[in-house]
């Protein structure tokens, strides 16, 4: 019973860590890149003073309260209303229940009925993470014992509480549940796959936890799909009752999947084939007109070149109906890969500079803070790994490329013996490759050091796992000598 609270006391003091660092002595968080509204909006949430807050941190919002019957006004409350955008996301049951808590703490405090504070959607995501790090933490101690627990909490402590991490909670980008969400998943998977025995209840929670995840982000949806196939061959292993709900709930997570990164609302669509070519392919391109040319576009659109969808004072009318028939109607996701596959220098370039991104966990360009003494002043009360990882060779080719090849080997042989670490491992390799091309391949420089945090969990997260089996295998070795 003693060590079974070892995982319990490291996930509450993680999860203090977590909650006091980002929110005393005032809230911290990241400030609105121009994502927000078309989250909160669905929510019935809006900017005080209809203020973007794009400049500094907000931590105080407005929510839309309705008359009428107690009814209809609690079913407006709770029920979001996607009219001005059609953008679907699982932040949003989060974000309701956090106005729920919000009504409630306005009620007993007396104060405005309407006030939202950020916080309390933070606080949502802090108990979702620090639950995560204590199925981990149980994991790590049954399965290998104290000392590699000790060294788990100490990691997940340093690192995965930093704050470079842990102010999106504070936020309304989907990265804050991409985080929580996909550790939530690994942790059910390491208590699932060890498990002598399975109830119904383990495999529900796990896939529910991975839709969570698929939801995250339009792009990070296929994430979702890898992660979902993950425990197939323990489903195969139940009884027909039980393998037929949980191949059912499988199958409608890797479907959801598909359906939901194919569902990407237009208007994001139309920014990000704008970004992907103009300020992607374009950017640095020396000969635009034949790259126009080599995915099927007319050259004449090179006056376009390093232009990005969120500007203003482009040299051509972009809204017209004839430039959507020139760029917009013959834009294929197809006709970009085959670009960068018969220009590998270019795809190799764009690696490049995807790398060099990688370098902060935290996009140094969003303010973190709510009073900043300058621009894109950030908080750093408790950021112990990323100023070491900055000066790590983390954001370098000649490190990543080699460094997933050996972990890749080891997850291929493992997975070989049916270990269940070796298929995670696999999973968790695939999901890095994919969050590191995507970004700039599907939006070009365009907030690239935000879309590049999948690659920055993923690949921390594997950084670690590879040193906790070379300290378990220097154990053993010790042992047996």
């Amino acid at each position: 019973m003693k060590h079974n609270l070892y995982p319990v006391l490291a996930s509450v003091i993680c999860g203090i860590v977590i909650f006091s660092t980002i929110n005393f002595p005032m809230p911290s968080g990241y400030s609105n890149s121009g994502d927000f509204l078309r989250v909160i909006e669905p929510a019935r949430i809006d900017f005080i003073g209809n203020n973007p807050n794009r400049h500094v941190f907000a931590a105080n919002f407005s929510m839309r309260l309705s008359s009428g019957t107690f009814f209809q006004q609690v079913n407006y409350f709770l029920s979001p209303k996607y009219s001005q955008f059609d953008y679907y996301t699982s932040q949003t049951p989060l974000i309701i229940l956090s106005k729920v808590l919000n009504l409630a703490s306005n009620a007993v405090f007396r104060r405005p009925l309407t006030n939202y504070s950020i916080v309390w959607m933070g606080f949502l995501y802090t108990l979702i993470f620090a639950f995560s790090l204590y199925l981990i933490y149980n994991f790590l101690l049954k399965r290998f014992g104290f000392k590699v627990f000790i060294f788990g909490f100490i990691v997940g402590l340093t690192v995965f509480c930093d704050q470079a991490y842990t102010l999106y909670f504070n936020s309304f980008y989907g990265e804050a549940m991409q985080y929580a969400a996909s550790f939530l998943s690994i942790g059910l998977f390491l208590n699932l796959a060890f498990r002598e025995k399975h109830i119904i209840l383990h495999y529900l929670a796990y896939y529910f936890s991975v839709a969570l995840m698929a939801m995250s982000k339009y792009a990070f949806a296929p994430v979702g799909l890898l992660f979902a196939v993950l425990p197939t061959a323990y489903v195969l292993r139940e009884k027909k009752y039980r393998k037929l709900v949980l191949t059912a709930s499988a199958v409608s997570v890797i479907a959801f999947s598909f359906y939901f990164f194919f569902k990407v609302p237009a208007f994001i669509e139309e920014d990000t084939a704008f970004n992907t070519v103009f300020s992607g392919v374009l950017k640095y391109s020396d000969t635009p007109e034949r790259d126009l040319q080599d995915m099927g576009f007319n050259p004449n659109l090179a006056v376009l070149k390093g232009r990005e969808a969120y500007q203003s004072g482009y040299p051509i009318d972009i809204k017209s109906e004839e430039f959507r028939q020139m760029f917009y109607g013959k834009f294929s996701k197809i006709a970009i890969v085959k670009f960068y596959i018969t220009h590998p220098k270019r795809f190799w370039e764009a690696l490049k500079f995807t790398s060099e991104n990688s370098k902060y966990i935290r996009p140094v360009y969003l303010p973190s803070n709510i009073y900043p003494d300058g621009e894109n002043t950030q908080s750093a009360r408790f950021s112990l790994w990323e100023p070491l990882r900055v000066n790590m060779p983390f954001n370098k080719l000649w490190f990543i490329i080699p460094f997933l090849a050996a972990v890749l080997y080891i997850s291929v042989n493992s997975a070989r013996r049916t270990e269940p670490l070796g298929f995670l491992g696999i999973v968790l390799i695939v999901s890095c490759v994919y969050n590191f091309i995507t970004p700039y391949m599907g939006n070009g420089i365009c907030d690239i050091a935000k879309h590049l945090f999948g690659f920055i969990q993923f690949f921390d997260l594997l950084i670690f796992a590879g040193f906790a089996v070379l300290f378990n295998k220097f154990r053993s070795i010790k042992k047996a000598a």
